[in-house]
């Protein structure tokens, strides 16, 4: 199974198309209607920054280190933000209080830079055959991740290189 680009963008689109179309099914209060147009917008704009912020990323020369908080705060964008959407929206569709929803984001907040984390690993040793996607595909594709900016720093330095 071959993975490009236009396949994140797909499911990220499908992630903040479908909460959308299971609001046409139901009864929906004005106020939470406006919490949840506003949730959709902050998804789709912190996706489209995401995706521009890990193409600035790639951008640098590999071996470049980069501060690890611009790596998070991508994966925060891209990753994130499309959990935080659908994870919070079905919070206030069913009813949650403020402190829930709250909670709910932040726990999508978290989930999505733990899922990239761990999409990052899985890249460097799992092989395709269970995962559909090539090994070292980041690396090939100069993404750089937590995972390989990490490594990089452990890297003995020569000073004569």
């Amino acid at each position: 199974m071959e993975y490009g680009e236009i396949t994140p963008i797909l499911s990220a689109c499908i992630l903040q198309l479908e909460p959308i179309f299971l609001l046409t099914k139901q009864q929906i209060e004005y106020s939470e209607l406006n919490k949840l147009s506003k949730i959709f917008y902050e998804s789709a704009s912190n996706t489209v920054k995401g995706s521009h912020a890990e193409h600035k990323l790639s951008s640098f020369p590999f071996g470049k280190l980069i501060d690890e908080h611009k790596i998070i705060e991508t994966s925060r964008l891209l990753t994130s933000s499309l959990l935080i959407g659908a994870i919070t929206s079905g919070g206030i569709i069913g009813g949650g209080t403020n402190h829930q929803i709250d909670e709910l984001s932040n726990f999508a907040a978290n989930f999505g830079i733990a899922y990239q984390l761990s999409d990052h690993i899985v890249d460097l040793m799992v092989n395709n055959r269970q995962t559909g996607k090539d090994n070292f595909s980041d690396i090939k594709n100069n993404q750089i991740n937590l995972v390989v900016n990490y490594s990089l720093q452990m890297l003995p330095f020569d000073s004569s290189a």
